[in-house]
């Protein structure tokens, strides 16, 4: 029983060993023999021979990639021996570049250095000092290059030269033609502003003579308006007149009568004094009375007579006063025809002078928008001069640098077409009585 029992106790312990042994059997023989074929294929490599001994399928894929791997060596290995051929070529190129680049920098150096004493004179303004002597034939297009340009250079200065002098006598002369344009324009904007004011005294003068001749036009309205009443009133007081005329006619034909009446009022009273005297005692008072209407006959005749005469009198005056009434009237009737045509003339002159107010104005306005132009215009001269002056003086210096180059053949002092040298005074605004006269001299070269 023990013993059964220790064997089925240690049985499954056992089978355990025994099959880690045989795994541990197989897994050697497995490992052993790759390693040892490795191991030979590593020799083999060593030898730079491709291994043919591997036959363990596992490694299969080592035995290809050291066949790769092979054949990899052996193309870098013909590689290498190229590129040492390409090597030893390339320093003897080198060597031989070398050489020729020292000469060529040695070249190069000596053309730098004369290229550079060129460029230096250039700079000094010295246009006549061209590279006479070769370059190498790489360089040679240079050297020419330069010799054209400095050529050019000389031909664009002498040109420039004279376009220069040209501005300098140009700019000289406008400055002068500004200034004396600014002077005249100050002496237009004094004589406009005196013009201006003489405009405006005319205009009040004119507006004053408009407004007196409608005032005098209105009086003699006015007179005419009285004189036709006071026409009509000699009429009526020739009418008057001449009913007194008529009355004074009518009262002597009655004082004739009242002298007839008188002279027979005595023949009566004369009768009367006679029978009252046949009468005698009977007719005394009778005769009185005849005497006292006697004297009363007596004294109306005589007041008659007077009457008569003072109505005579009267008849005279009132004719020769009728006969002035009638000239007073014809000549009130000439007056007032007169004073009508006076009345049309200054009607007349009222008008001109009106229109001719209104025209002065509108003179006015425009004088004083001719004034106000001028002013604009004698501000953009001022700016004109200071410009030309300005302008004139850059070109001064402009010829300074121009004067700085030399061009071998010439010297470009004093080539210029116009060499005037001109002292240029800034415009100040110098009033003169003088008239101006403008001459075409000295802008023949801007036309």
């Amino acid at each position: 029983m023990t013993g059964n029992r220790l064997f089925e106790f240690l049985a499954p312990d056992a089978l355990i060993f025994l099959g880690i042994s045989l795994s541990g059997i197989l897994i050697f023989f497995s490992v052993f023999r790759p390693a040892q074929q490795l191991a030979q294929a590593a020799h083999q490599l060593a030898d730079q021979s491709i291994p043919t001994s591997i036959t363990v399928p596992a490694l299969d894929g080592v035995r290809e990639r050291l066949q790769r791997l092979q054949t990899d060596l052996e193309r870098s290995q013909r590689q290498v021996a190229e590129a040492q051929t390409s090597a030893r070529h390339a320093q003897e190129e080198a060597s031989r570049s070398q050489s020729e680049a020292m000469t060529e920098a040695r070249s190069r150096d000596e053309m730098i250095e004369v290229l550079g004493s060129a460029l230096k004179n250039l700079k000094a303004g010295r246009l006549d000092q061209k590279l006479e002597e070769a370059f190498p034939e790489k360089y040679e297009r240079l050297r020419r290059d330069f010799n054209e340009t400095l050529a050019d250079l000389q031909k664009i200065l002498v040109s420039l030269n004279d376009s220069v002098g040209t501005i300098s006598s140009g700019s000289a002369e406008i400055a002068s033609a500004a200034d004396d344009l600014a002077r005249r324009t100050e002496q237009q904007v004094s004589r406009l502003e005196e013009t201006t004011h003489s405009v405006g005294s005319v205009t009040e003068t004119v507006k004053k003579t408009a407004d007196a001749a409608m005032h005098a036009s209105i009086v003699v309205t006015q007179t005419r308006e009285r004189a036709e009443s006071s026409r009509e009133i000699m009429a009526a007081a020739t009418a008057a007149m001449l009913d007194i005329q008529q009355s004074s006619k009518q009262i002597g034909q009655i004082l004739g009568l009242i002298d007839d009446i008188t002279f027979q009022t005595n023949l009566l009273a004369l009768n009367a004094g006679v029978e009252a005297a046949r009468a005698g005692e009977a007719g005394k008072g009778f005769a009185v009375v005849a005497t006292e209407v006697r004297a009363l006959a007596q004294r109306s005749a005589n007041a008659a007579k007077d009457i008569k005469n003072l109505i005579t009198s009267s008849t005279q005056q009132v004719g020769k006063g009728t006969a002035l009434v009638q000239e007073t009237g014809a000549a009130m009737k000439t007056i007032v025809e007169n004073v009508g045509e006076i009345s049309v003339l200054i009607g007349e002159i009222a008008t001109a002078a009106q229109s001719q107010a209104n025209d002065l104005s509108e003179i006015s306005l425009a004088v004083n928008q001719m004034d106000q132009n001028t002013q604009q215009n004698a501000a953009m001269v001022e700016q004109a001069t200071a410009a030309s002056h300005n302008l004139s003086e850059e070109a001064k210096e402009l010829v300074q640098i121009v004067h700085h180059f030399h061009v071998g053949e010439r010297d470009l002092i004093g080539t210029g077409r116009h060499q005037t040298d001109y002292n240029l005074v800034p415009s100040s605004p110098l009033f003169s009585t003088d008239d101006f006269q403008t001459s075409d001299e000295g802008w023949e070269e801007f036309r």
